[in-house]
C-alpha cells in the first residue's frame, strides 16, 4: 500500500495547487474469525483516487478491481468516475451473494439483510445535476444519467 499526500506546490500568485492522492491495493486477502462459518476469501482491491488542483470538480476515482469469494460465490466490481457536478461514470458489477452470510461475515447487526442477491450491472455515461427555479422554489434536479443495463434477482428477501 502506498500513499502520497499533497504532492506539488501551492503558489497562489500563479494559481498553482497540489493534488491529493490515495491508493489501496490488497492481493488475495481474507477475512476470518473464530465464530465465522464462511470467511471472505480471495479479496482483491485495486483502488486509486485523485483530486487535481484541490478542485473537487477534478475528482477521479478508479476502483480497477474489488473482488472476493464468499461460500463459493464470486463477486466482482469495477468502478471509474471523473468529475463531481458532471460525473463521467463507468462501472461493472457481477455479484452472487447470500446476504445473510455476508452480514455475518462483516459482523453487521444480525437480521438486517437476508436472501440471495444475484446482480449484473453495467453502466456508462454522464451523471449530472442542475438547479431548477419554479414559482419561487429552487430545486436540484437530475439532468443526465448514465446508460445502464441491470439484471438482478432477489430471492427469500428479508429486511
Amino acid at each position: 500500500m502506498s500513499s502520497k499526500l499533497l504532492p506539488g506546490k501551492y503558489m497562489q500568485d500563479r494559481s498553482q495547487k497540489p493534488y491529493i492522492m490515495a491508493d489501496l491495493k490488497i492481493n488475495n486477502g481474507s477475512l476470518s474469525y473464530k465464530k465465522l462459518k464462511d470467511p471472505l476469501k480471495n479479496i482483491n482491491i485495486d483502488f486509486k483516487s485523485v483530486i487535481y488542483n484541490l478542485n473537487k470538480s477534478e475528482l477521479e476515482i478508479d476502483l480497477k478491481n474489488l473482488s472476493f469469494d464468499l461460500a463459493g460465490n464470486k463477486t466482482q466490481m469495477h468502478f471509474y468516475s471523473k468529475g463531481y457536478q458532471k460525473m463521467q461514470l463507468k462501472t461493472e458489477i457481477q455479484a452472487n451473494l447470500d446476504l445473510d452470510r455476508l452480514t455475518q461475515t462483516l459482523n453487521l447487526q444480525k437480521n438486517i439483510f437476508k436472501g440471495q442477491l444475484d446482480l449484473d450491472l453495467v453502466a456508462n455515461g454522464t451523471y449530472a445535476k442542475g438547479i431548477r427555479i419554479q414559482k419561487n422554489k429552487i430545486d436540484t434536479v437530475i439532468t443526465s444519467i448514465p446508460k445502464f443495463t441491470l439484471n438482478g434477482t432477489f430471492k427469500k428477501r428479508v429486511f
